[in-house]
Order: structure tokens, then C-alpha cells, then sequence
């Protein structure tokens, strides 16, 4: 079942132990989601990040891109991170500051190394396109390796038009 809050002063409730409060962190207006490692969450993270991108004022083809993008990354943490472990949580901070959304999708996974490959590169194996999928739906994207808790977050950043918040 995900949980849902809003706000930065109660998230910590949310973080399992060394996460910080997305407040804390970003400044921001913030939400987070947890959900666990299956990978229909990936259905419930791309509807949430849909709806808060319209309410922030993103277009429809915006939002649908960074919608995509958060469901490759949300897959990505459930399979490779987490490894499919339902007790392991998956956590997506939203934030809305600056002109731009960030989502950070957070995993207790050892990070990899991120290689986003041409357009142009075939690719025929049956995984590995998601990177490029989510290159693709966003204006920024860094991949940072936790110690301490151990796990990696994928930050995605998509600016919002000109006149909004």
C-alpha cells in the first residue's frame, strides 16, 4: 500500500532511518511517496507524478514525458536496486521550487553507473533502454550513490514554462 504525505515537516515519519525530509533537503514544496518493491508501483508512481505535474502547471506532453521517466527509474529501483524485495521500500520525493519539478527516485540498491547510449547505438538486448527513456523525458538527470543509508537516488528535473511557480 503506498503512503502519501504532504509537506516537509511530517516526510520524516516516512524515510526509513538516515533518509533526510524532503523540507529539509529541497526548501521546497514537496511530496513523497513509498511504495513497495513490485513492479506494479510503477503504475501507481507514473498516475501520482502525472497529477502533481498538472497541478504545478506542466503541460499534458510534459507531464506525460516525466510521467515515463519516473516509471523507468520507479522499475529500475524495484528490479535492480531493490531486487524485487516487497520489504524494501521505493521513495519518490517531488519538489516544486526554483521553476522546475525534481523527483527523486530512491532505492537501497548499490547504485550503478549510468550510461546513456546514442540514439542512434542499437540495442538488442531485452533491458537497457530505460536510461534513454528517461534521458529523454527530462531536462536534468544525476545518479548519486548513498553510503549511509546504503541505496542510490535518481534525480529528475523538469523545468516548468515561464509564469509559473
Amino acid at each position: 500500500m503506498p503512503v502519501v504525505m504532504r509537506g516537509g515537516a511530517s516526510v520524516t515519519s516516512l524515510a526509513p532511518v538516515g533518509w533526510p525530509a524532503a523540507g529539509a533537503v529541497l526548501g521546497g514544496e514537496s511530496d513523497v511517496l513509498r511504495l513497495p518493491s513490485v513492479v506494479t508501483s510503477a503504475d501507481v508512481a507514473e498516475r501520482w507524478v502525472c497529477r502533481l505535474a498538472v497541478e504545478s502547471g506542466l503541460a499534458a506532453d510534459d507531464c506525460e514525458w516525466l510521467a515515463l521517466a519516473v516509471r523507468e527509474a520507479v522499475v529500475n529501483a524495484v528490479i535492480h536496486g531493490n531486487r524485487l524485495d516487497p520489504d524494501l521500500p521505493v521513495r519518490l520525493l517531488l519538489d516544486r521550487a526554483e521553476r522546475r519539478i525534481t523527483v527523486t527516485v530512491s532505492d537501497r540498491g548499490s547504485g550503478f553507473t549510468p550510461c546513456v547510449a546514442s540514439d542512434r547505438e542499437v540495442n538488442l538486448t531485452p533491458s537497457g533502454r530505460g536510461m534513454i527513456l528517461i534521458a529523454h523525458g527530462v531536462d536534468a538527470l544525476d545518479v548519486i550513490r548513498r553510503t549511509d543509508p546504503p541505496g542510490c537516488d535518481v534525480v529528475l528535473v523538469k523545468h516548468l514554462p515561464e509564469g509559473q511557480p
